[in-house]
């Protein structure tokens, strides 16, 4: 099959001996985990280690921030939490018993960070501006649809919590339960691989699935969910049927052009 041209990679340094799996920028610093190291990286093309993550091998890295506010990250490894003190660079583990049993990935929201758990339908989120303080009572969990949750992701003013097969989407409800789904957003497409599930300038991103089939790539401008890859791309994947819940995909923008990448490992 024939695939158009697309941007290359050119080496830059080597952290260890695995990729790096996450990165993440705010306001002039930027981090990263390769392996079960993390690391911060500099505009000098230098970086140095700031702690040591857990690998599962299964899942990638997912960090978060709330910013000066927080003054704090939030970072998911190998189904463990770790905090990150932005003003005094203090790594550590998140302790705090009623932090979620299994998480898989983070995002920051309306002052929260939300925690997603494996195999479930339901979201925690921490106290506010805090990631050390949780509460086993502030939880969402999903009943419009039965499917567990597969990635989370903000986009714009709204969390968007997409399932096996279906999606919903979340916003800030202002009262006791804080979060809850925006009425008539459920979508009859979810996805197969969790990180390939990815913000884009036009809306969110991911693998889709659904109770007919999937494996095209779908990306959802406001409620409708639109197929962007070709048939030949959808062929290819289809032959990778077997592989692709752990499928990860990266967005990139060059020379004006914004580019979905999908690896199949």
């Amino acid at each position: 099959r024939w695939h158009r041209r697309r941007p290359g990679l050119s080496f830059l340094y080597s952290i260890g001996d695995d990729p790096v799996e996450c990165l993440f920028y705010l306001d002039g610093r930027a981090f990263g985990v390769s392996g079960t190291t993390f690391f911060e990286a500099f505009d000098d093309d230098t970086f140095v280690v700031r702690g040591t993550v857990a690998n599962d091998g299964i899942d990638l890295a997912t960090m978060c921030s709330g910013g000066s506010a927080s003054d704090a990250m939030l970072i998911i490894s190998g189904s463990t939490g770790y905090t990150f003190t932005l003003s005094t660079n203090t790594f550590a583990a998140v302790t705090d018993p009623d932090f979620p049993t299994h998480p898989v990935m983070c995002e920051f929201f309306a002052g929260y960070f939300l925690v997603l758990e494996r195999n479930s339908r339901r979201i925690q989120w921490s106290a506010l501006e805090d990631p050390t303080s949780w509460d086993p009572l502030d939880v969402f969990e999903r009943s419009w649809a039965p499917d567990n949750i597969s990635f989370i992701k903000r986009n714009g003013t709204h969390i968007w919590c997409v399932g096996t097969q279906t999606s919903e989407v979340l916003y800030a409800t202002g009262d006791i339960t804080v979060f809850g789904p925006a009425q008539e957003s459920l979508i009859e497409h979810g996805c197969i691989g969790r990180f390939t599930g990815q913000l884009t300038a036009q809306g969110v991103a991911c693998l889709d699935q659904d109770m007919r089939g999937g494996m095209q790539v779908v990306l959802f401008r406001g409620l409708q969910p639109d197929a962007i890859s070709t048939y030949s791309i959808n062929l290819e994947q289809a032959g990778q049927a077997g592989l692709l819940n752990a499928s990860y995909a990266f967005v990139l923008q060059m020379e004006g052009h914004t580019f979905y990448l999908v690896y199949n490992r």
